[in-house]
């Protein structure tokens, strides 16, 4: 019983202490970034789209 408590006494001060409290973590950075090279990858393909209808007009 003794074990059990050490043990989930031990997990939470862990899992507590890998919260980030400044904001976001390097999960969330890298997941910012993608979202914006995406943003970015399909701005491009619309530029060029338009440029094409444009060029068949």
């Amino acid at each position: 019983m003794k074990t059990n408590f050490f043990l989930l006494l031990s997990l939470s001060i862990l899992f507590t202490s890998c919260r980030n409290r400044l904001g976001e973590g390097p999960v969330e950075r890298a997941g910012r970034g993608v979202d914006n090279a995406v943003n970015w990858v399909g701005y491009g393909v619309r530029r060029t789209g338009e440029g094409i209808q444009l060029a068949t007009r």
